[in-house]
């Protein structure tokens, strides 16, 4: 991954962490958000655990879906 792309990525996480996006969710709703990214700490962003993960890759990018289900 080019510099500036990584750049780009830890402030768009950082903007994410920031808004709390993971506690809008709310759990018991009934709804379920899978997500697919190939940064290691994305759960710690996006401000939940997932309930599972998965190992995915992208061509040869390492990926990870993150599972968010359980309510």
């Amino acid at each position: 991954m080019k510099e500036t792309q990584k750049i780009f990525m830890q402030s768009f996480y950082k903007e994410i962490e920031n808004a709390g996006i993971g506690e809008r969710f709310i759990k018991g709703d009934g709804q379920k958000y899978y997500v697919i990214s190939p940064h290691d700490e994305f759960e710690r962003f996006f401000g939940r655990t997932a309930d599972k993960r998965r190992k995915l890759y992208n061509g040869m990018i390492k990926c990870q879906l993150f599972m968010y289900f359980k309510n």
